[in-house]
């Protein structure tokens, strides 16, 4: 499992494989480091390999470290391929 961006991402885990599935997260919750950790510690149980990106909608409002939330991640600076099965 992998965090790509994020208050809890590490450098290690930002290279991604072509087998890895892709998991966009829209993180509207305060405590966002938190919050991080916990869906990290669901999916780390999972037998999927899965690339975490994390985002809020660049409209939205933060209200806890705004300056921090956009520096670490925003939907305005994602370019987001999506695939239909």
């Amino acid at each position: 499992m992998q965090l790509l961006n994020g208050f809890t991402a590490k450098e290690s885990d930002k290279t991604t494989y072509r087998q890895t599935k892709q998991l966009l997260v829209l993180n509207l919750m305060p405590n966002r480091a938190v919050t991080e950790q916990q869906v990290a510690s669901l999916l780390a149980g999972t037998d999927v390999d899965v690339a975490v990106t994390f985002a809020v909608p660049a409209s939205y409002k933060v209200r806890h470290h705004p300056a921090a939330v956009q520096q670490r991640y925003t939907l305005a600076t994602l370019k987001i391929a999506i695939s239909m099965p």
